[in-house]
């Protein structure tokens, strides 16, 4: 009779904590999918640690410029902290 009386209250405690250890778990695998590792100054660092301006591309961008014609003065010309110019000589 206690076996039975106390089962609903163990099975509710039990579905509570197996959701609270999933969770976590799932928040984690969230927010690794936008972490930038930037290694300009020869360490690893977060993107929010590095004092400079940074500009990111994704996947495929660089080569899209390159398959669609265009050099790095096109690219300058989008990227506010980059910097190149044509060279005659």
């Amino acid at each position: 009779m206690t076996v039975r009386r106390h089962a609903p209250r163990a099975l509710a405690v039990l579905l509570v904590h197996s959701t609270a250890l999933i969770a976590p778990a799932a928040f984690a695998a969230e927010d690794s999918a936008d972490v930038i590792t930037v290694t300009a100054q020869k360490r690893a660092q977060d993107l929010q640690d590095v004092p400079m301006s940074i500009d990111v591309l994704k996947d495929g961008e660089l080569d899209n410029i390159r398959a669609g014609g265009r050099d790095i003065l096109f690219l300058a010309g989008r990227s506010p902290s980059l910097y190149a110019e044509a060279s005659s000589g």
